[in-house]
C-alpha cells in the first residue's frame, strides 16, 4: 500500500517540488513526519518547506520555514505541504509584499 511516505522518498531523489494535498488526518497523522523525514534526506537545511491551511477561504494561514522547524502537527486535511527542491530559495522582498 503507498502512502505519502512512500511519494516523498520516490520524488524527492529526482529534485521535484514536493506538494502533499490533505497530508494529515487522525487517522495517519504519522506519515508527513515520516515524508519530512525522508525530504530531509535529499535536502539542505536551508530548503523551504511551506504550509497553506483552508486556502482562498476565510482563515486562510500560510507559514514557511525551514525542514527542522516544521510542524507537521499545523497540518491537516485542509491543508498543502510545499517542501521545495533543490533550486527553491525564499525571496524575503516578496515574502514582505505578499
Amino acid at each position: 500500500m503507498k502512502n505519502i511516505a512512500y511519494y516523498a522518498l520516490t520524488r524527492q531523489g529526482a529534485d521535484f517540488l514536493l506538494v502533499l494535498y490533505n497530508p494529515r488526518s487522525r487517522g495517519c497523522d504519522w506519515q508527513l513526519t515520516a515524508a519530512i523525514n525522508l525530504a530531509l534526506g535529499f535536502r539542505t537545511k536551508d530548503t523551504p518547506v511551506g504550509l497553506v491551511r483552508q486556502a482562498y477561504k476565510d482563515g486562510q494561514q500560510t507559514t514557511v520555514c525551514r525542514p527542522e522547524d516544521f510542524k507537521p502537527e499545523q497540518a491537516d486535511m485542509l491543508s498543502l505541504v510545499l517542501v521545495g527542491n533543490a533550486s527553491t530559495y525564499l525571496c524575503l522582498v516578496c515574502a514582505l509584499f505578499c
